[in-house]
């Protein structure tokens, strides 16, 4: 969860302290990999400041909950700048 979480963040161009109504702390543990399992208003107030889509938010949940994503290798890329995503799938084709 905490790549996923730290690529959506940086994503959304926002620094941990510009996250409304979560602390740094608890950012930076999400990050780090230290809270596994963060509440699920928690998650919500996360996924709103970083202005998901649709499905991400379960991504996110799913991520948190420690079970598999079936989009798994996307979710990988998620935030990868497009130079890096296309070298790994060319990679992935080799």
């Amino acid at each position: 969860m905490g790549a996923l979480s730290r690529s959506w963040r940086e994503r959304a161009l926002l620094t941990q302290e510009e996250l409304v109504g979560l602390s740094v702390r608890t950012v930076r543990r999400w990050e780090s990999g230290e809270l596994r399992q963060p509440q699920s208003a928690s998650l919500r107030l996360y996924a709103e400041a970083l202005g998901l889509d649709a499905a991400e938010p379960a991504t996110l949940t799913q991520a948190a909950s420690g079970a598999a994503h079936p989009d798994a290798r996307v979710v990988a890329l998620a935030g990868t700048r497009i130079t890096d995503a296309a070298l790994l799938v060319r990679r992935a084709r080799r």
